[in-house]
């Protein structure tokens, strides 16, 4: 159960509410066979078109409630929520939005953004209205042994060997090749462009005579970039392979969204046309290690309008 912050329902359908076993290692993953009372008298009403408050509708969670309502992008007042996943439900359209957790600094919210309709609606999260430390004090009140179990880092489900090892050890030995700077010269050898990340600074083995930082990887020509952690600033990339949540889908538009493009950076505003199967995105102010093939996940408030892959930046 390290590092998440959601457990699995068993039973959508399931009458009655069943509640979490609590996890106190990472933010808790349980699995659950049963969840909140059955939805399906009120599905019925809203597919009738549309009856505004369905009202409260399960025993021992959270409230639920579900408004009627239209329009591309739901406004608050018809979005209801279910232990952190929000449910939007109008009279032509049923969708879940995930949406941040309550604790900022456990917010998993960046990863789920490619999750699916059909695995939102059977997950919900126990923790969402919990910060860690209250997870600890109730495992400390049960007398669970995790309750003061150090905090994972980096590759939690890699307990003995790193990530680099374990790619090593499935793919193989990766192909050494060039450091080079910007303007191509080459300043040593890498150990395969899996050991590098956009922005990192430390392990890389080369003098440069100053600080410098990974800038770029080239896959196809082998080499891994450094340069000035100025170098590492964008104004604009391009995403593509979206998901969307909050947002329906859309094959053009313009938004006005705020955008992680790191699991731990800030987000930061930004203007964002959609066109056809990719969004390019115009930030407020430049965004650091932006990386092709990380995640850009665009918030509409505390909700996931969309998310996609970074393809590349400018």
């Amino acid at each position: 159960c390290k590092g998440s912050s959601a457990y699995v329902n068993g039973d959508i359908g399931g009458v009655g509410y069943i509640p979490p076993l609590f996890c106190a290692v990472g933010t808790g993953l349980s699995v659950s066979r049963g969840c909140t009372e059955n939805l399906a008298a009120v599905s019925e009403r809203v597919d009738r078109g549309g009856e505004g408050t369905a009202g409260n509708v399960q025993r021992d969670g959270p409230a639920l409630k579900i408004h009627s309502g239209s329009g591309e992008m739901v406004p608050p007042d018809v979005v209801g929520r279910i232990d952190g996943v929000k449910l939007r439900v109008s009279a032509n359209v049923d969708s879940q939005i995930a949406v941040k957790g309550r604790d900022a600094k456990k917010d998993q919210s960046y990863m789920l953004w490619n999750l699916a309709q059909e695995q939102l609606a059977r997950i919900i999260f126990p923790l969402e209205d919990m910060v860690k430390t209250d997870v600890r004090e109730s495992a400390r009140n049960a007398n669970m042994p995790s309750a003061d179990i150090a905090e994972s880092e980096d590759v939690c489900f890699l307990p003995d060997e790193d990530a680099i090892d374990f790619v090593r050890r499935v793919k193989g030995d990766m192909p050494e090749g060039d450091f080079i700077n910007a303007d191509g010269k080459i300043l040593g050898r890498h150990k395969g462009i899996a050991a590098y990340t956009i922005g990192q600074r430390r392990g890389l083995g080369i003098a440069a005579g100053r600080r410098v930082f990974v800038t770029d990887i080239d896959p196809v020509k082998n080499t891994v970039t450094v340069g000035d952690d100025a170098d590492l600033y964008k104004s604009r990339i391009t995403v593509g392979k979206l998901n969307f949540q909050k947002l329906l889908p859309t094959e053009s538009g313009e938004y006005g969204l705020s955008v992680k493009v790191r699991y731990a950076a800030a987000p930061v505003a930004a203007k964002v046309t959609i066109d056809g199967e990719t969004a390019k995105v115009c930030f407020s102010e430049p965004v650091r290690a932006a990386a092709p093939g990380q995640s850009a996940v665009f918030y509409d408030g505390d909700a996931i309008a969309f998310g996609g892959v970074i393809e590349r930046e400018e």
